[in-house]
C-alpha cells in the first residue's frame, strides 16, 4: 500500500510541475502576443499614411500632360512668321505622346515604394499570424475541442477577419502591378510566403490530430473535408448499387469501394479523433509527464524519484525516457552535455537505469533497447555488468529447456556485447584503467556464458518447440540470429583502431562447438523453408556467423602476435 502511496505521489508531483510549467509558458506567451499585436497595429498605421503619400512618385503628375500642351503651343505661337498672304509655322503640331515622352519613376521612388509597402505586408503578417498564435495559445489552455453550434458561431468573426485580410492583399497586389513590376514582384513574394503559411496551419490539423495550430480555420476546413467526404461517400454507395441493380452480377470492384466507403464512415469526428488517438498514445503521455518536470526544469528532484514510477511505463517507453533526459543536457550544453552532467549521472542516473534494466528484464525485453550513451560512464557501465552477469549466472539449466527463456536469456549476453562496445569504442570518455576493469569484467562473463552454452542439451531445448517450427528451421535460424547479434559488437571492438582483446579463444572455441551441436541436429533447413512455412521473415546469420567466429579468431591471432 506504501508503494502504491509513493507512485501516487510521484505522479501528482511530476503532474503538477508539468502543469505549472506550461500555464507559465502559455502566459508569457500571450503577454508577448499582446505586445506584438499592438506594435504591429501601431507600424501599420504609420506604414499606411507614408505609402498614401510615396506610391504617387510611381504615377505622372496630373499636370504633367497640360504643362507639355501649353508648351508646344508656345513654341507654335513663337515659330509663326508671315510671307507676304501666308502664315507659317516652324513648329508642326504634334500628338500627346511625342510631346510628352514616357514616365519613368526615379530608382529611388521605386525602392522606397518596394521597402515600404513590403513592410506593411509584413507588418500586417505578423499582426495575422500573433492572431494564429492566439487562437493556438487557446486551445491549449482549454484542451481538448469541440465542434458544437455555440462555438461555430464564435468562429465566424475570425473567418470573416482573415477573409478581410484576403480581399485587401488581393486589391493592393492589383494595384501594384498597375504601378510598378519591381515593386509587385516583391509584394506578391512576401504575400505568397504568408499565404503558403496559413494554408500549411491551417491544413495540418485535419491530417494529424496531435498537430497543435488548432484554430477556427481549421476548424472550419475540417467541417468542410467532412461534409465533402460524406457527400463522397454516398455518391459512391449509390452509383454503386446501382450498378449492382442493373448488371444483377456482384464486381469485386464493387465490393472493395463499398468496403472502402465503409471504412471512411467509420472515420471520427474532430473531438473522438482526438480522444481516440489520446488512448492509443496513453504511454508515450505517462512517459512526457514522468519525464519533462526533469527535462524542462533539470532539478534534479524529479529526476531522484523518476525510478519510482518507471514500472508504470510500457516497456518501449523506458528507454526512451534516457533518450529525453539525454537530450535536455544537449539542448542546454550541447556536445559538452556529457562533461557538465558528470556529477548528475554520478549521483541519480546510475540508480535510474538499473531500475530501468530490471524491469526491462522482468518483461523479456531486449535490453539493447537501452541507450548506449549510458554506458559512456565507467560507474554506470559496471553496475550493468553487475545486473547482466547475475542474469547470466544465476539461471537454472530446467529453465533453459524452454526455448523462450533460453531466448531470453541470450539477450542478457547480447547487452554485455553491446555495453562493452559502448564503453570501449574509439572515442570513449573513460580512462585507461576504466576501461581495462570494464573490458576484464566483460570478457569473464562472455565466458561463463560460452561455457554454459556448451553444456546445454540442445535436444531439451528444441523440444519445447513445436514440429513444424523445429523442420522449418526456426530453432536454427533464431540461435543463429541470437549469437550473431552477440559477436557482432566483439568483432567490432577487436578490429578498431584501439583494439581490445574482449574474448577468450577459449569462449569462442565453446560457441562454436554450441553452434555446430545445434546445425548437426537439423542439417537441412533452409530459410526460404522458414518463411513459406511458418509465415515469419526471420533473418537468418548461419553463414555470417561462421565467419564471425573466423575473423575473432583472426583478430585474437593478430593480438597475440603484436603483444
Amino acid at each position: 500500500m506504501g508503494n502504491l502511496d509513493e507512485k501516487a505521489q510521484v505522479w501528482q508531483s511530476a503532474a503538477e510541475a508539468l502543469k505549472d510549467y506550461h500555464d507559465n509558458l502559455v502566459e508569457r506567451w500571450q503577454k508577448e502576443t499582446d505586445v506584438l499585436l499592438v506594435f504591429a497595429g501601431l507600424l501599420s498605421g504609420v506604414l499606411t499614411t507614408f505609402n498614401i503619400q510615396i506610391y504617387q512618385l510611381l504615377q505622372p503628375g496630373p499636370n504633367d500632360a497640360t504643362l507639355a500642351v501649353l508648351e508646344q503651343i508656345s513654341k507654335q505661337l513663337d515659330g509663326f512668321s508671315f510671307n507676304g498672304q501666308f502664315l507659317n509655322s516652324s513648329q508642326p503640331a504634334r500628338p500627346l505622346n511625342q510631346i510628352q515622352p514616357p514616365f519613368v519613376p526615379a530608382a529611388t521612388a521605386v525602392w522606397m515604394n518596394t521597402l515600404w509597402f513590403a513592410s506593411l505586408i509584413c507588418s500586417l503578417a505578423s499582426a495575422s499570424i500573433a492572431l494564429i498564435v492566439k487562437q493556438w495559445l487557446n486551445g491549449l489552455t482549454v484542451g481538448l475541442s469541440g465542434t458544437s453550434r455555440e462555438s461555430a458561431i464564435v468562429f465566424i468573426p475570425s473567418l470573416l477577419l482573415h477573409i478581410a485580410l484576403v480581399f485587401f492583399f488581393t486589391g493592393l497586389l492589383i494595384l501594384l502591378w498597375t504601378l510598378h513590376p519591381t515593386v509587385a514582384v516583391f509584394a506578391s513574394a512576401f504575400v505568397g510566403a504568408l499565404v503558403i503559411f496559413q494554408l500549411v496551419v491551417t491544413i495540418l490539423p485535419t491530417i494529424r490530430w496531435d498537430c497543435c495550430y488548432r484554430s477556427p480555420q481549421a476548424v472550419a476546413v475540417y467541417m468542410m473535408y467532412s461534409t465533402g467526404r460524406d457527400v463522397v461517400i454516398r455518391m459512391v454507395q449509390a452509383g454503386a448499387r446501382s450498378i449492382r441493380r442493373l448488371t444483377q452480377y456482384r464486381f469485386r470492384c464493387l465490393a472493395t469501394v463499398d468496403l472502402w466507403a465503409r471504412r471512411l464512415e467509420e472515420t471520427p469526428g474532430w473531438r473522438g479523433r482526438e480522444r481516440s488517438d489520446i488512448l492509443h498514445a496513453t504511454g508515450e503521455l505517462d512517459r512526457g509527464i514522468a519525464v519533462m518536470p526533469y527535462t524542462t526544469t533539470l532539478s534534479t528532484h524529479y529526476l531522484e524519484t523518476l525510478h519510482v514510477v518507471l514500472s508504470d511505463l510500457p516497456r518501449e517507453q523506458i528507454t526512451l525516457c534516457f533518450e529525453d533526459i539525454f537530450g535536455a543536457w544537449e539542448g542546454q550544453w550541447g556536445k559538452s552535455a556529457w562533461r557538465h552532467t558528470h556529477s548528475v549521472r554520478k549521483e541519480f542516473l546510475v540508480r535510474l537505469v538499473l531500475m530501468a534494466l530490471r524491469h526491462l528484464l522482468a518483461r523479456d525485453v531486449d535490453v539493447g533497447m537501452l541507450p548506449s550513451w549510458l554506458c559512456r560512464d565507467s560507474n554506470t557501465s559496471l553496475q550493468l555488468l553487475t545486473v547482466y552477469e547475475r542474469r547470466v549466472e544465476d539461471v537454472d539449466q530446467a529453465e533453459l529447456r524452454n526455448f523462450d527463456s533460453f531466448l531470453s536469456w541470450i539477450k542478457a549476453a547480447r547487452g554485455v556485447a553491446r555495453c562493452l562496445q559502448s564503453a570501449l569504442s574509439e572515442d570513449t570518455p573513460l580512462s585507461r584503467a576504466e576501461t581495462d576493469l570494464i573490458r576484464h569484467r566483460g570478457k569473464v562473463i562472455l565466458s561463463r556464458f560460452a561455457t554454459t552454452i556448451q553444456g546445454l542439451d540442445w535436444k531439451a531445448v528444441g523440444c519445447s518447440m513445436s514440429a513444424e517450427e523445429r523442420e522449418a528451421g526456426l530453432f536454427v535460424h533464431s540461435f543463429s540470429y541470437g549469437i550473431y547479434l552477440v559477436v557482432t559488437p566483439l568483432l567490432g571492438l577487436s578490429q578498431q583502431g584501439t583494439k581490445y582483446d574482449v574474448v577468450s579463444e577459449e569462449a569462442i572455441g565453446h560457441l562454436e562447438s554450441g553452434w555446430l551441436a545445434v546445425k548437426n541436429m537439423y542439417p537441412h533447413v533452409d530459410i526460404a523453408v522458414t518463411r513459406r512455412r511458418l509465415k515469419r521473415n526471420l533473418g537468418t546469420a548461419n553463414d555470417k556467423l561462421d565467419r564471425g567466429f573466423a575473423a575473432l579468431r583472426e583478430a585474437l591471432g593478430l593480438l597475440k602476435t603484436a603483444s
